[in-house]
């Protein structure tokens, strides 16, 4: 009787030890829907140049417009667009345009513009259109240009510094 019993209780601890077959594990990753700004366009100075006061002959003038870039990376294929907005103190005159760093020797009656690549205006502290992020691409350049406009006449001789900084967003 007891080796019938013992015999029952193996029997049945080989049983549960035999309803354990296998095992699924389940991986997977969320990326986010970001990319990287390359390092040499992080942190960058636009040099607008040296431009004669009397080119500016009225309020709207320009100055030629000059191209910076901004460099995406690290992409990845979560992430469709970017759209970037740029910030900073806009101009008291014009509120598009970025107002120039109060410091002595400033150049008075002219704000700093940045187009998009098409040189339209970019409104500061709007987001501008979306630019489509291919995933094949390791490094995607944006272009942008930035320059001297006139909110006044006369424009006053001086400096011209201004600063700005921009945010992405992602589709």
């Amino acid at each position: 009787m007891k080796k019938t019993i013992l015999l029952l209780l193996l029997s049945g601890l080989s049983c549960s030890a035999l309803a354990h077959d296998g095992t699924v594990n389940i991986t997977g990753t969320i990326q986010g829907n970001t990319c990287t700004v390359t390092t040499d366009t992080a942190n960058q100075q636009v040099t607008l140049g040296d431009i004669a006061a009397k080119q500016f002959t009225a309020a709207g003038s320009a100055s030629q417009p000059v191209a910076f870039t901004i460099g995406l990376e690290n992409c990845g294929s979560a992430a469709s667009a970017v759209s970037l907005t740029f910030t900073g103190e806009a101009d008291t005159t014009n509120s598009s345009l970025l107002a120039l760093t109060s410091q002595a020797g400033s150049a008075a009656g002219v704000g700093v513009a940045i187009l998009d690549s098409q040189r339209t205006l970019l409104p500061l502290n709007s987001a501008s259109r979306q630019y489509t992020l291919d995933p094949q691409q390791t490094t995607q350049n944006l272009t942008f240009y930035g320059e001297m406009v006139a909110t006044s006449s006369p424009v006053t001789a001086g400096s011209v510094d201004a600063t700005t900084t921009f945010s992405l967003t992602y589709q």
